[in-house]
C-alpha cells in the first residue's frame, strides 16, 4: 500500500482520537465546574438558614423587649398589665411578633430550598456535559475510523 495511504489513514484516526481526548477533557472540566460552583451555592443555602435562625432570635428578643417596654408603661400609668386591654395588648404583640419570627425562618428557609434547586441543576449540568463529552468523543472516534476506511477504499 501507497505510504501516502498509509498516512492519510493515520492522520484521520488519530484526529478521531485526538477529537475525542479533547472532547471528554472539556465535558470533565465543565462538570468539575458546575459541581463547585454548585458547592458554593449549598454553602449560601447553608449561610441563609444560619442567618435566618440568628435573625427570628432577634426578631423574639425585640417583641420580648417591646412587651416588657409595654407592660413597663402601662405600670407607670397605674395600669394593671396583666387585665383587660393591657393584657389584650400584649397578647396581641406576643402573637404578632411570633408570626414574623415564623415569617423570617419560612422566608431564610424557602431562600435556602432556591438555592438548593439551584445547586441541583448545576449538578446534573454537570452530569450532562459529561454525557454529552462521551457522545462527541465516540462521534470523533466514529469520524475517524470513517475517513480512514473511505481514503483505504479510495486509494485500494
Amino acid at each position: 500500500m501507497n505510504p501516502l495511504v498509509l498516512l492519510m489513514m493515520g492522520a484521520s484516526l488519530y484526529g478521531g482520537a485526538f477529537g475525542a481526548a479533547g472532547a471528554i477533557k472539556a465535558g470533565s472540566a465543565e462538570r468539575r465546574l458546575a459541581f463547585a460552583q454548585a458547592g458554593v451555592i449549598e454553602k449560601q443555602a447553608q449561610d441563609v438558614i444560619e442567618a435566618g435562625q440568628k435573625a427570628s432570635e432577634r426578631h423574639a428578643l425585640q417583641v420580648e423587649g417591646l412587651i416588657g417596654s409595654q407592660r413597663a408603661s402601662f405600670g407607670a400609668s397605674g395600669v394593671r398589665a396583666d387585665v383587660g386591654t393591657a393584657a389584650e395588648v400584649e397578647a396581641e404583640t406576643r402573637r404578632f411578633g411570633e408570626a414574623d419570627t415564623a415569617a423570617i425562618r419560612r422566608n431564610a428557609s424557602l431562600e435556602a430550598w432556591g438555592l438548593k434547586k439551584e445547586a441541583d441543576i448545576l449538578r446534573q449540568r454537570g452530569r450532562t456535559a459529561t454525557r454529552i463529552a462521551e457522545t462527541q468523543a465516540d462521534t470523533s472516534l466514529i469520524t475517524g475510523a470513517t475517513q480512514a476506511g473511505a481514503t483505504y477504499l479510495q486509494f485500494s
